[in-house]
Parts: structure tokens; C-alpha cells; sequence
């Protein structure tokens, strides 16, 4: 028996050591007539913000779609597909991720960060995971961080399902994620930088943007030549 269609999605927040940031999506899609070879697309995985692809097979007796969109707080995962006819398979594939690296400063030692965040999930066919007009359900998760320490926040959804001719199977999938806001428990004014230069919306903090390093060579140029100015004025 084939796998069913299955959806996947999480939101995971850890320390982080090294710079981390960046976009990733993929996607594929198969369509094909058994004993025929089949008809099928593979984005790989993308350090992008968007993947996508389609496949069909003898006039749309089967087709796939997946398509996958990340930006920095928001991710989406989307499939559909169907066989219409006995002999027909066709499956599909997206997955949709961000990560970026914060430092949050204005404190001493550690402290806890709230993050609201949101998902939806809606589906139709045999891929009915949700329904026409649902809600998205909003949970808080807690991350502990030390001042002036980076951690990686991160957020990824998942998408795959499998159609067959036999029982006309078809349908769709939509997952999204999104980080809502960000709160510090118990601080007061503070200034947070990240790797991406992304501006999330974190309460009493401000977004301190951290200079890319083409910048710092030039401030670096800039203050030497300053250095040099004063001197010569000095001797003169």
C-alpha cells in the first residue's frame, strides 16, 4: 500500500555559536502512467525564497504541484495533485525554512524571550488537514538566551503527499508559519541585532542594524586616513 499524505511542520529556537542565517526551499513533483517513464521536476534545495515545480502525465491524467516560500519570519508549504485514472500515480513535494541569528543587548546575564507565532494548515481531498476557512491557531514558546550572546531562531514547514489512480485521489495542502511577535520578560528598553538584518517585532526592543563588512573596511579606511589628517596637522 502506498504512504499517505503526510504534513509536517515546526518551530524549533536553540543556542547558536556561529553565524546562522538564511533561506531554504525545495520542492518535486511526480506524474506517471505505470510502466511509463514518469514525468517529474526536483528544485533541490534552495538557499532561496521561493521553489517550484510541476509535473503531468498522458493529458493530466495525473499531475503534481509543490511550491515552497520562505522569508524571514514567514514560511509556506504548498501541494496538490491527483490521479484520475486506474494506472495513474502522481506525488508531490515542498518544504519551506528560515533561520536567523539574534543578539539582544540592554541586559545583564540571561533572560527569556516570548515568541508568539501562528500556523495554518488547509486542505482539501484526500489531503484534508484543515477546512475552508480555518482559524490559525497562535501558541507562545519561551527561549532563554544570555545578553549579548547570539542564539538562532528558526521556523519550517512541510509538505508531501501521494495520489493514486485507484481510488481517484486529489487534493490540496497549505501550511503556513509565522512569528507573530517577540517579547523580553521583565526588561525595559532594549537594542537587538540579527544576522539577516530582518526587523521582527520585539516590544521595547529597537533594531540596532550591524554594518555589512565592505562597511567596516571602509570605516576602518576612513578612521586611518582621519589619524593620519590629525598628525599632519599636528607636525605643522
Amino acid at each position: 500500500m502506498p504512504n499517505r499524505p503526510r504534513a509536517v511542520l515546526f518551530l524549533s529556537l536553540a543556542l547558536a555559536s556561529a553565524s546562522h542565517a538564511g533561506l531554504i526551499t525545495s520542492s518535486s513533483a511526480d506524474a506517471y502512467q505505470w510502466g511509463a517513464t514518469p514525468h517529474s521536476c526536483e528544485t533541490g534545495t534552495l538557499s532561496t525564497a521561493i521553489a517550484f515545480c510541476s509535473a503531468s502525465a498522458a493529458g493530466y491524467s495525473a499531475s503534481a504541484t509543490g511550491l515552497a516560500t520562505a522569508s524571514y519570519g514567514t514560511v509556506a508549504a504548498y501541494i496538490q495533485g491527483g490521479a484520475a485514472s486506474v494506472g495513474y500515480e502522481a506525488s508531490a513535494m515542498a518544504s519551506a525554512g528560515f533561520s536567523d541569528e539574534l543578539t539582544i543587548f540592554g541586559g545583564v546575564g540571561q533572560g527569556v524571550l516570548d515568541i508568539v507565532e501562528s500556523s495554518l494548515t488547509y486542505g482539501t481531498g484526500i489531503l484534508q488537514n484543515g477546512s475552508p476557512g480555518v482559524v490559525p491557531v497562535t501558541s507562545t514558546l519561551t527561549q532563554n538566551f544570555t545578553y549579548g550572546t547570539p542564539f538562532t531562531i528558526s521556523l519550517s514547514a512541510s509538505a508531501s503527499g501521494l495520489f493514486d489512480g485507484i481510488t481517484g485521489d486529489g487534493g490540496s495542502l497549505l501550511i503556513e508559519r509565522n512569528l507573530q511577535s517577540m517579547r523580553v520578560d521583565g526588561a525595559g528598553l532594549l537594542t537587538y541585532t540579527d544576522q539577516s538584518g530582518h526587523v521582527y517585532s520585539i516590544e521595547d526592543a529597537t533594531f540596532k542594524a550591524t554594518p555589512e563588512p565592505g562597511a567596516w573596511v571602509l570605516l576602518a579606511i576612513g578612521l586611518g586616513l582621519l589619524v593620519l589628517a590629525r598628525r599632519k596637522r599636528n607636525r605643522t
